[in-house]
């Protein structure tokens, strides 16, 4: 009777580790996009253009107003380096002339 038991415990507790399993690596897959999509994606877009097309950057660096850099990981993949990800993507955001709103200047790809 014990053996049964243990064995239909095993089998509820393997199931629902899993179906964890899935789901956490489901929730870390994200958005990935290559060099010339997010270049398209970002550049001389606002930073509200961005958030909504891309969401929010990890961290953002906004100690200098005319020159914020906004960060985000893992976000993009290097096809010329054998589809592998960038450690990093930073985005650089200055104030518009006409506007003086914020938009991306420039996009660097930081490899690890």
């Amino acid at each position: 009777m014990f053996a049964r038991l243990d064995k239909k415990v095993f089998l509820r507790n393997l199931g629902t580790a899993l179906l964890t399993a899935a789901t956490l690596a489901m929730a870390g897959c994200g958005d990935v996009y290559v060099h010339e999509e997010f270049d398209k994606m970002t550049l001389n877009k606002s930073d509200v253009e961005v958030t909504n097309m891309i969401g929010r950057p990890t961290a953002v660096d906004a100690n200098n107003p005319k020159h914020v850099i906004w960060t985000y990981y893992a976000k993009t993949v290097d096809t010329d380096n054998q589809n592998k990800r960038d450690t990093k993507t930073l985005l650089i955001l200055e104030p518009d002339a006409t506007t003086h709103n914020l938009k991306v200047v420039k996009v660097e790809y930081q490899k690890g």
